[in-house]
């Protein structure tokens, strides 16, 4: 729901914002004492894409990778392209591609360094149903021990076939916890 508090904590999760209140952990590091560490175990989805419009994709994508200090960049670039059907557009340039192409590969490029943690800030925005069947595998591999995946949705039917633990937000308080063990 609108207002409810998940982009402000998937900006606290992602050390964009710090918290008014309480404390962050993420794989076991304080944002504040171990930024980079933090930031080096997670991929973001936010709402905004993020990428330089006159580079092509594929030159986003290498960009991106760089500042991970990634290695066989091009290889990590097709594989990530490929998961989210894009592997033919990398050589356009962004400011051609319309807004679920864009979303497609911000999806991708949060992959690219394979995370310890994923955060999607209501990632099917913008979508077609090829793109959210790909993203919903996406999610499912994200079920792999040492793995953690959190989802923003202001759909409650989607998610609450997709986590192992669903949460509902209400004016930056969970007002519903459930833990599934079926999935």
């Amino acid at each position: 729901f609108n207002g409810s508090g998940k982009t402000t904590l998937m900006n606290i999760l992602s050390t964009l914002t710090k918290p008014d209140l309480g404390r962050v952990k993420i794989c076991g590091h304080n944002p504040d004492q171990a930024g980079i560490a933090v930031r080096n175990s997670i991929g973001v989805v936010t709402h905004n894409t993020l990428f330089y419009d006159h580079l092509t994709a594929r030159e986003n994508m290498s960009f991106f990778a760089r500042l991970y200090g990634l290695e066989k960049i091009e290889n990590k670039i097709e594989v990530v392209a490929e998961i989210m059907g894009v592997e033919a557009l990398l050589d356009r340039r962004i400011r051609t591609l319309s807004n679920g192409l864009r979303r497609r590969f911000n999806i991708a490029r949060a992959l690219l360094h394979d995370p310890a943690v994923l955060l999607l800030d209501e990632p099917e925005s913008g979508l077609d149903q090829e793109a959210i069947a790909l993203l919903d595998q996406v999610v499912a591999s994200y079920t792999k021990p040492c793995r953690a995946l959190v989802m923003t949705s202001p759909n409650l039917n989607r998610p609450m076939g997709l986590g192992s633990h669903v949460a509902i937000l209400r004016k930056g308080r969970i007002v519903y916890h459930e833990r599934r063990a079926d999935v």
